[in-house]
């Protein structure tokens, strides 16, 4: 058992910045030119200006403004207004955030990625843990596998920027996006839409309240979903990067006393895929795979150098470009979710303490079963095939006490989380077959509370502190399915040796985590912060082996940031104008990379790298006139490695094998991390006899970036700029509305997942977006 305590930016890429950065400047000075106006109007306007915004990050409702921390904030409804319909979109109007859902090491269409300011996690399997975390309704999503979440019937989505370890917990070193969805209504009435699109686009989704008596609400919420891929398999024309998914959630919400309330959920998750739209980019022959089809198996065809382009040589006959691919292993993407959650609000008066109390308790239920697969050769040889039986139960439990006063607001609580799952990872090599998986149990048990006294009226000071009690275990299930050649001189017996004997690996973790923050409100619709925080990121297990048997599983350490965040919240004109501005920088340490071992063809991860990660959001929402909103973003980020060095020690039963940081170094690039992201929106408003009519532009940028922790020149995307228009129609009734919209008007093609096998198996593939998409949508209210 293990214990464990703890590219510079190209004149292109500066143009398009400067321009994001003029367009906020010009912004504020166009507002600042029209604030007498603003001041002319009567006091009775403000009913023109933004809406005020209600976020949660620090367990009790308050405003976005008062929140002395990085928050991007968004209704449900505001979100569907710019075409943003899954978690995917996000990145579009949130500065450092990266989103990607899909997994490319294994195929899953299913598994998100999400980076906030450069921190996060590309891996889906079970030994690794996310970055970033995700909540829903409160409820901690603990696998990437399952979190390419779709946005029905929101109330609001908040991302939060930096660590969050005192309230939120583990594995969220980069940041939590926390969604929220709607409750049951008191009065009856819903919305059902219809929608069809580019590429055979069909998604009937819609929500219904009704009410059984004034103290039992109830509500459902579902989702149909079909469209066609975008990348065609020349074998059997099966269509990569389809869509065919249904989803229903049941709330029942009981209002026993005026002081209690009950909300549960019940959502199922169904999905059947063909498999993510992954495409081969580049390769490499000589790589030992590779050429052990060519060399070996077919050495009289394809045993000069290049090969020729012959069926049975692995080379660079199988390119087929971005909409084509060659394959003909496996490619299947399924998912099935269960997942129920109780909460139960009590507000509790309170003299003996001079506050009121409220007590929460979230209790929550997750089943998943997943199995995807993919062809990762791209070609009709069996040079690299994976498949992956995917299963994880989790179950949580947090109670939460609040109190606020005047002078004192406070949050106290237990949180509560187990795990289980299973991967049955089959692999399939040119060199022979094996099965590449085994089992997780992890517990985690953690105790936190964080108190801000308002010293003054103006000024209030924060602390937070969460103790985390952690135990990981992952049984090994591994074996050789078929003789494997290991080298030139060994080959390895179907069945037996194990590439691990059954050992067991543990990890235990105890940690603590703070935070310190003072805010001042230098006048009433203007505050300024500064603020520290840390967190950590669970240790875990390599699962991946081959190659001589293992005596153990190799292990991992947690790795830690300590961040410095200093920022500017104001209104200004009236409500009219929303200005947030956040500097920070990340001490990050024991940094997990995956590294090479020479002779094998798997990656381990490894604590081998330190770095600091400086940079600056910006936010602006403006309601510029009367019918007129305005929203920007803008985020920079400058990380570097100060150190990549370390070595880990195999253990196998052919002596042991030291593996180092392979080809991260000091001067590597960070994994999706661009140096700038930025995005802008218009919209109007016309009223008119007839109704409301609302046309809308968006544009986001995002600069160069790699896609893998290697910087494989291959998966190095540049910059590049998307926009998006629409234009909706209400009736004059409220009741009907006709929307039209198009994403990537321009149809710009780029990468957005990648992986890179270049020693072992020899190639490298991607996943492009889907290019330029438009929909109709017809939606009536009730």
């Amino acid at each position: 058992m293990a214990n464990y305590n703890r590219e510079g930016a190209s004149s292109k890429n500066r143009s398009i910045i400067l321009r994001s950065t003029m367009l906020l400047a010009s912004s504020l000075a166009a507002l600042v030119a029209a604030g007498p106006a603003f001041a002319q109007e009567e006091a009775g306007a403000n009913s023109g200006g933004l809406d005020e915004i209600l976020v949660t990050a620090r367990k009790r409702a308050e405003s976005l403004q008062d929140t002395p921390i990085a928050i991007s904030a968004f209704s449900g409804d505001s979100l569907e207004k710019q075409q943003i319909n899954s978690v995917a979109g996000l990145d579009k109007v949130v500065p450092n955030l990266v989103v990607s859902e899909t997994a490319p090491i294994g195929g899953s269409s299913a598994a998100a990625s999400f980076f906030i300011r450069g921190i996060g996690q590309t891996d889906f399997n079970q030994n690794t843990e996310p970055g970033v975390g995700i909540y829903v309704d409160g409820v901690y999503i603990a696998r990437s596998v399952g979190s390419a979440l779709q946005l029905v019937d929101l109330e609001k989505i908040e991302v939060l920027r930096g660590p969050q370890g005192t309230l939120f917990g583990r594995n969220t070193i980069g940041g939590a996006i926390s969604l929220t969805t709607k409750k049951p209504s008191s009065e009856a009435g819903g919305y059902a839409t219809a929608t069809v699109g580019s590429d055979l686009l069909l998604q009937f989704k819609g929500s219904v309240d009704a009410p059984i008596t004034d103290k039992i609400l109830t509500k459902v919420t579902f989702l149909a979903k079909s469209r066609n891929g975008y990348v065609t398999r020349v074998v059997d024309d099966k269509d990569l990067g389809n869509e065919n998914k249904f989803a229903i959630r049941g709330d029942l919400r009981l209002l026993p006393t005026d002081n209690l309330t009950i909300d549960a959920s019940v959502e199922r998750m169904h999905e059947r895929e063909n498999g993510a739209p992954l495409t081969l980019i580049s390769v490499y022959e000589d790589a030992p795979f590779a050429a052990y089809n060519n060399y070996v198996l077919n050495g009289a065809e394809c045993g000069s150098m290049p090969s020729p382009a012959s069926p049975n040589c692995y080379n660079s006959q199988w390119l087929s470009g971005r909409s084509k691919d060659n394959g003909t292993g496996r490619a299947v993407s399924d998912m099935d979710v269960l997942g129920t959650t109780l909460t139960i609000n009590w507000d509790v008066p309170s003299p003996i303490l001079g506050s009121d109390v409220a007590v929460k308790s979230i209790s929550a239920y997750r089943k998943l079963d997943s199995y995807f697969a993919a062809d990762h050769d791209h070609s009709p040889l069996v040079i690299d095939h994976t498949a992956n039986d995917y299963k994880q139960r989790q179950y949580s439990q947090e109670v939460q006490v609040t109190g606020s006063s005047k002078r004192l607001n406070w949050a106290a609580g237990v949180y509560y989380f187990r795990e289980t799952g299973t991967d049955a990872n089959i692999v399939d090599f040119a060199v022979g077959s094996l099965l590449s998986g085994g089992s997780i149990r992890n517990r985690s048990l953690a105790f936190f509370g964080q108190a801000t006294f308002n010293v003054t009226d103006k000024l209030s000071v924060t602390g937070g502190i969460r103790h985390t009690q952690e135990n990981k275990r992952f049984t090994p299930n591994q074996y050789y399915i078929t003789d494997f050649v290991a080298d030139a001189n060994t080959t390895l017996a179907a069945g037996s040796p194990q590439v691990l004997p059954g050992a067991v690996g543990r990890l235990k973790v105890n940690e603590e985590n703070y935070l310190a923050n003072i805010s001042y409100k230098v006048t009433r619709d203007v505050m300024i912060y500064a603020n520290y925080s840390d967190g950590f990121k669970s240790g875990g297990f390599t699962q991946r082996l081959a190659g001589p048997p293992f005596i153990s599983p190799p292990s991992f350490r947690p790795e830690y940031v300590n961040v410095y965040e200093a920022g500017v919240k104001s209104e200004l004109f009236d409500r009219r104008v929303r200005l947030n501005l956040a500097g920070f920088q990340t001490d990050y340490k024991d940094i997990q990379l995956n590294v090479l071992a020479p002779g094998l063809p798997n990656p381990f991860t490894l604590n081998a790298a330190k770095a600091r990660i400086r940079g600056f959001e910006g936010e602006l929402n403006a309601r510029i006139a009367q019918n007129w909103d305005l929203n920007a973003a803008i985020g920079y980020l400058d990380a570097k490695y100060r150190s990549a060095s370390g070595t880990l020690i195999l253990d196998t039963v052919a002596g042991e094998i030291p593996v180092g940081t392979g080809l991260v170094n000091v001067n590597s690039s960070f994994v999706n991390a661009p140096k700038w992201t930025a995005s802008a929106g218009v919209s109007y408003t016309a009223e008119t006899d007839i109704g409301t009519i609302v046309p809308r532009i968006d544009w986001s940028y995002k600069s160069g970036v790699y896609l893998d922790a290697l910087n494989t020149p291959q998966l190095h995307q540049s910059g590049y700029s998307l926009w998006n228009a629409a234009i909706s129609y209400t009736d004059s009734s409220r009741l009907w509305t006709l929307s039209a919209g198009m994403k990537n008007v321009f149809d710009k093609r780029y990468l957005v997942a990648g992986y890179a096998d270049v020693g072992a198996s020899g190639f490298v593939e991607g996943v492009y977006n889907r290019g330029r998409e438009w929909q109709l949508e017809l939606r009536r209210s009730f």
